[in-house]
């Protein structure tokens, strides 16, 4: 018998996979949850993929290629794998006044900010529904996923002068540095090794850090010396002319959007095969991704003509071209490009280099 009373009902929205709200079949729980007998399957090997050791990404990676999608008909991610591996729901229990606060994006003007409750505020309710794991199995997981997410001490530092300011030409992910694998003391911008959700690999370039400082401080040099031309052609842009070629983008993207639906639905149809639907639907949303990168691009020059004065750009340079050499320590020189660097957008292909500088 589960729980009946109104502090054990669910009230979280769209029920966790694999349950389904109140009803499924024969199954019935008044304003509670039941399991899908067909979802289940997949949840238990998910749990079982999950207790023999795979990560989150790998499991992910595994279904996606085996074309088993979400109930919403997307990819698996390793933040939706993680999520759904330490649910606490899917012991049977439901858990509320983990918060407090209003934490809509549109929530009134008087409304109080959200927070966060300790644990001893919460409210527990056990044997709400069916449980589809044990606890043991919920501790071993948590506790496995837990050592992988612990992140080094300097990871959570500003280590190096670039940090968090290089992003992939191909992907739009953020790159890092690190020591050659080869030459362990020489210091590299890494190649991306990003891999989207059916596994395939970025390998958009690396370079050795010298070569790539070289080629940022070339960039910023011929900046400051034609700022003038620059900050003129700059005053010239037509806010007008942004705003409507960023309408122009929202408009294709939906388009993009309703054709991934399309495709998932003539494929629920049987008008696809599944090689075919996963081809057309990778093809769009490479569209999608690349609409999106578009977009970023142009409101960020939308947004940088208000934010920063000339003269104030001007200064900036100025500051930083006097500064950087005496400055002794990562964080201060990554504090220093931030003044003037919005962004550094590197893609290298063989030989071939592009790098893009996004001013502030």
């Amino acid at each position: 018998m589960f729980c009946s009373y109104a502090i054990g009902d669910w009230t979280n929205g769209t029920p966790p996979f694999p349950y389904e709200y109140e009803r499924y079949n024969e199954k019935y729980n008044a304003k509670g949850l039941v399991v899908n007998d067909e979802q289940y399957k997949l949840y238990r090997e998910i749990i079982e993929m999950a207790l023999s050791g795979m990560s989150p990404n790998k499991i992910a990676l595994n279904l996606n290629h085996r074309g088993i999608l979400t109930k919403k008909g997307n990819y698996w991610s390793n933040v939706i794998i993680q999520r759904l591996l330490i649910d606490e729901t899917h012991l049977g229990k439901i858990i509320s006044n983990k918060t407090q606060g209003d934490g809509h994006k549109n929530k009134k003007p008087n409304a109080k900010k959200v927070k966060s409750l300790p644990k001893d505020e919460w409210i527990e309710v056990e044997n709400c529904h069916e449980p589809v794991k044990t606890q043991e199995e919920h501790d071993i997981i948590s506790n496995m996923i837990a050592s992988r997410n612990i992140v080094p001490h300097r990871a959570r530092k500003q280590t190096h002068a670039f940090s968090g300011i290089v992003r992939c030409g191909k992907c739009g992910h953020c790159m890092t540095f690190g020591k050659n694998t080869s030459h362990k003391d020489t210091m590299m911008l890494k190649p991306c090794w990003y891999k989207d959700r059916l596994g395939n690999i970025c390998r958009n370039g690396g370079v050795v850090l010298s070569t790539f400082e070289d080629i940022i401080f070339s960039e910023i040099k011929k900046f400051k010396d034609n700022f003038e031309i620059e900050s003129a052609e700059l005053s010239k842009v037509n806010v007008n002319v942004l705003q409507k070629s960023i309408e122009e983008k929202e408009t294709a993207l939906k388009k993009f959007q309703n054709a991934i639906d399309v495709v998932n639905d003539s494929y629920d149809l049987g008008d696809y095969s599944r090689e075919e639907w996963l081809t057309r639907k990778k093809k769009w949303e490479d569209k999608v991704n690349a609409t999106r990168n578009e977009m970023y691009e142009l409101k960020k020059q939308l947004n940088s003509i208000p934010e920063i004065s000339s003269e104030i750009r001007q200064q900036n340079l100025e500051d930083f071209f006097n500064n950087i050499t005496a400055t002794t320590t990562s964080e201060e020189r990554n504090n220093l490009f931030k003044t003037i660097i919005e962004s550094i957008i590197w893609l290298k292909d063989g030989n071939d280099i592009s790098v893009k500088i996004n001013y502030k």
